[in-house]
């Protein structure tokens, strides 16, 4: 239904905000498939957050544009995320928190996170078991402690380090 009502005129030069349907009655959050009925979504996940609002499917977005990659649609800054105004209308409203969903809209479940920690001085991040501490990058288990390169068979370590017997590595 939502597909049905999208303008068809949309292009680079359409002006941010721009009504992006064709009706001004939005549709149903609602599907059903098979006799089973399911809510959307409501948002779109972005980088290292989601947005939000019924502006994402009632106005035009500048992130839609072919080119565009809908992670460009937030400004991020160490510690905070914001709309980026140029791309996105005001009506989008970043979340501020990762939620264990309860099944219905992407801004709704239970309080997992702040967004925040996601940033760049976050724990997953800056602090990051499998970044910066690297057990997997750092620490090298995989690459310094050499369990698949330096105990690896006679056969496999000359693969590794001539490649493979084939006429495309000769």
């Amino acid at each position: 239904r939502l597909a049905r009502l999208v303008r068809t005129d949309l292009g680079s030069t359409t002006s941010l905000g721009a009504p992006l349907l064709t009706s001004s009655v939005l549709p149903s959050a609602q599907t059903t498939i098979a006799g089973q009925s399911f809510s959307w979504s409501q948002g779109l996940i972005l980088n290292h957050t989601y947005v939000a609002g019924t502006d994402l499917i009632s106005r035009y977005q500048k992130v839609y544009a072919t080119g565009r990659l809908l992670g460009d649609g937030v400004n991020e800054e160490t510690t905070t995320q914001a709309v980026n105004p140029t791309l996105m209308t005001s009506g989008v409203v970043p979340g501020q928190d990762v939620l264990t969903s309860d099944g219905s809209s992407l801004r709704s479940g239970i309080f997992f996170m702040s967004t925040n920690l996601l940033l760049g001085d976050g724990i997953l991040v800056s602090d990051g078991i499998l970044v910066s501490d690297g057990i997997l990058v750092s620490d090298g288990i995989l690459v310094s402690d050499g369990i698949i390169v330096s105990d690896a068979t006679l056969q496999a370590q000359s693969a590794l380090l001539c490649g493979d017997n084939t006429s495309s590595m000769r």
